[in-house]
């Protein structure tokens, strides 16, 4: 499970200008996983248990 710390860290690099590759390691997650995130406009922690992100 992702956390609100990991999703931070990885806007932060891609912020910074990280290709999504780098933030993604940097951050402790898969490529895929921080695809995901990426455009969310909610954290891990303000997702609906059962619900789509």
């Amino acid at each position: 499970m992702v956390t609100n710390q990991e999703v931070r860290r990885l806007m932060e690099n891609l912020r910074k200008g990280k290709t999504l590759a780098a933030a993604a390691a940097n951050a402790g997650m898969s490529e895929n996983t921080a695809r995901k995130w990426r455009y969310s406009p909610l954290l891990p922690s303000e997702v609906i248990r059962g619900g789509h992100l």
